[in-house]
């Protein structure tokens, strides 16, 4: 059974909070965190378990000061969801969701340089160790972008098995990107793309991915989901995908797609992996709020503590 959460949102007005609401039932968590200008918050909302992604629009309009680059004049970018700095660190690669395209901004001069045209609903951007592609999920077309860095073009749209693509990460080898594929939010899969052959050449089940919250920003009108995260092992085999709903994670060898189930603390949500492969850290989001280390050498919690 899927739960939905209450969106709670306090907008600042002429120094009065006002309350509103909306979505449907039974709230885990809402986070806010004070925007910019130290005003109106931001609203973090957090469902039990992931969810399809369905289509909403911001609105735009802010007018950030000198301090930030805004992407609302030519070349427009409208909702910038993820970015990416290049190995030389000479440019911030950004995917913009509402525009459907991707931006390229010189990192001394604060410019934006160049956009591509990718395919629809694009939420996550890598860029390849040796510099040479940067790649983005698009949701809504089923595709994964591939984007040449050195000439800023697009190479080639590739199709994935299954729907609604939401996450890349790129093997430290720079020769495959596995992607993160949400179907119908319980049946989800991986798919790996080789990056010489622009092809799908592995698709595999997994556990349940995809939204699993919204954010909203009153004073922007911005809003957007926010999904589940995995993360891949510099060992370029080891996936570790927290599966939030179920309280476990799953680990993968994405060579042949064989699964581990770890039993966790409840709602295990983020995941980052140690340079040398062998630890994974899983924080908690739920009522718990712990942190907890996975040894990948014998797929078990070795601690857990409170934060």
């Amino acid at each position: 059974m899927h739960r939905f959460i209450t969106l709670t949102v306090f907008v600042a007005l002429a120094a009065t909070p006002i309350l509103t609401t909306s979505l449907s039932a039974q709230p885990e968590t809402a986070a806010t965190a004070t925007d910019i200008d130290g005003n109106a918050p931001i609203a973090r909302s957090v469902t039990f378990d992931p969810r399809p992604v369905t289509r909403e629009k911001s609105g735009h309009g802010f007018d950030f000061t000198s301090n930030f680059v805004t992407a609302n004049q030519a070349p427009e970018g409208d909702l910038p969801r993820e970015l990416a700095i290049t190995p030389d660190g000479s440019t911030v690669v950004m995917v913009n969701r509402d525009t459907n395209n991707m931006s390229f901004m010189d990192i001394d001069t604060r410019i934006i340089t160049d956009t591509v045209e990718l395919q629809d609903f694009p939420v996550h951007v890598a860029v390849t160790p040796d510099g040479q592609f940067a790649v983005a999920p698009n949701v809504l077309s089923d595709s994964v972008s591939i984007v040449d860095l050195e000439t800023r073009t697009l190479v080639a749209n590739v199709p994935v098995s299954g729907q609604q693509p939401y996450r890349v990460a790129v093997t430290s080898d720079s020769q495959s990107v596995v992607v993160g594929v949400i179907n119908d939010a319980i049946n989800s899969s991986f798919s790996q793309i080789d990056l010489n052959t622009m092809t799908e050449i592995l698709s595999f089940p997994s556990v349940p991915q995809g939204v699993i919250g919204c954010f909203f920003t009153p004073e922007t009108g911005a809003s957007g989901n926010l999904f589940t995260q995995f993360a891949l092992a510099d060992d370029d085999t080891t996936l570790v995908l927290p599966d939030r709903g179920n309280d476990q994670v799953a680990v993968y060898d994405i060579t042949d797609g064989a699964q581990s189930l770890i039993p966790t603390a409840d709602s295990p949500t983020a995941v980052d992996v140690s340079d040398d492969s062998t630890l994974a850290v899983i924080s908690h989001e739920g009522l718990d709020q712990l942190v907890s280390v996975i040894d990948l050498s014998t797929i078990s919690v070795s601690d857990t503590w409170a934060t």
